[in-house]
């Protein structure tokens, strides 16, 4: 008789959503980063990820590329707001494995978020745009230092 099942019916390809949520990777790299997450726990088989990607490509939650020989998937807009409104179910998973699966904290994640908007407005719209916009940002997080460090003294 088997044991439990580590994961859980449509837990795979929530893991492999916030696996890519931290960088684009190939099945194969989401399976090894998988297997290095957990541990003994969980290694997971090729007859198990490839479909999960699969899967989630055909939805439109993730886009691959041909690097190479290999296609490297990462999240499509919808696949970032899937991931966010499954962020519960994430926790839930976390923490009945008692292991992180995704990003490690907000400021990863926004960092992330970051990243892929700079992509995305630098594609859409050129480097310029993507180079105010940044600044404006770096401006802000200045000018809102003086506040903080008084709060944080009071």
């Amino acid at each position: 008789m088997a044991g439990p099942r580590f994961l859980k019916h449509g837990e795979l390809p929530l893991v492999v959503l916030a696996m890519l949520e931290d960088r684009p990777d190939h099945p194969w790299g989401v399976l090894q980063r998988i297997t290095e997450r957990f541990g003994d726990s969980y290694a997971p088989s090729p007859g198990t990820v490839y479909p999960a990607v699969s899967a989630l490509a055909q939805r439109g939650l993730i886009d691959g590329a041909r690097q190479g020989r290999r296609t490297v998937y990462a999240l499509t807009r919808s696949g970032r707001a899937t991931l966010e409104a499954h962020r519960g179910d994430l926790s839930a998973l976390e923490a009945r494995i008692g292991k992180s699966v995704g990003l490690s904290n907000d400021l990863d994640r926004a960092f992330v978020r970051l990243r892929a908007a700079i992509a995305e407005t630098t594609r859409r719209e050129g480097a310029g745009v993507a180079v105010a916009a940044i600044e404006a940002a770096i401006r802000r997080l200045e000018q809102s230092r003086p506040a903080a460090a008084n709060v944080a003294r009071a």
